[in-house]
């Protein structure tokens, strides 16, 4: 319940008499009714406030996901102009400027600058768009990596469904199916192969047995021309 409100306490009811007040029945009924309310009140106010958490939740993940996007657009124009050569070290205690790229990105960006560099690579990979998206949706380093397995034609298929997609499970969902995909083409290539290998040797085999055959029919012939003795 609220703080600070509490129920209405009904009067008390003997119900074995038989000549029962009907002013205090009423009271009673009314007290149920206010009591009922009341509890309605307490639950909508957890409701509200169950949404309101929900809401700055999704917010945060929204400010992280452009805030990484940021981060790279900062990253490449430092690293780009060599910028953090001329900026100072918040961290240094004599103000001493960045002694490399490496410490601008711990301390500016907060992430390693190898890490920039895997989150370059995978917005290379779908294209800024689509890696905006990516973000919203919350793909992880293992959906990249699942993605950039696929063969081109497939990634461009989730790229695509990236952008359009409402979440991460979408986006998964198709990506297995890709993934699926490819793997069935690439066993049916390989079972062409072996064909084709088996065919091959088959050939190989049958153009030595006619040679061998050839080369036993010319021994025949010759044989056939020397004298009897």
């Amino acid at each position: 319940m609220t703080a600070g409100r509490k129920p209405i306490k009904a009067p008390a009811i003997d119900l074995t008499d038989a000549t029962i007040d009907q002013e205090k029945v009423s009271s009673a009924m009314t007290a149920m009714r206010a009591d009922v309310i009341t509890q309605h009140e307490a639950e909508k106010d957890e409701v509200l406030a169950a949404g309101i958490e929900l809401g700055r939740l999704e917010a945060l993940d929204f400010i992280a996901a452009t805030a990484n996007t940021a981060a790279l657009v900062i990253f490449e124009n430092v690293k780009k102009s060599k910028a953090w050569r001329i900026l100072r070290n918040p961290q240094s205690a004599v103000s001493a400027n960045f002694e490399s790229l490496e410490e601008f990105c711990e301390v500016k960006l907060g992430k390693s600058y190898r890490r920039m560099q895997t989150l370059l690579g995978q917005r290379s990979l779908i294209g800024q768009d689509a890696y905006e998206q990516a973000e919203r949706l919350g793909l992880r380093d293992v959906d990249y990596n699942a993605i950039k397995a696929l063969p081109a034609p497939d990634q461009e298929l989730i790229r695509r469904a990236v952008e359009e997609a409402q979440s991460r499970d979408e986006v998964l969902d198709l990506q297995e199916l890709a993934a699926r995909h490819a793997t069935e083409k690439a066993a049916m290539v390989r079972q062409v192969e072996e064909a084709t290998a088996e065919a091959k040797a088959g050939e190989e085999v049958r153009a030595g047995l006619h040679k061998r055959i050839d080369k036993l029919e010319r021994e025949k012939s010759r044989s056939e021309k020397l004298p009897p003795d």
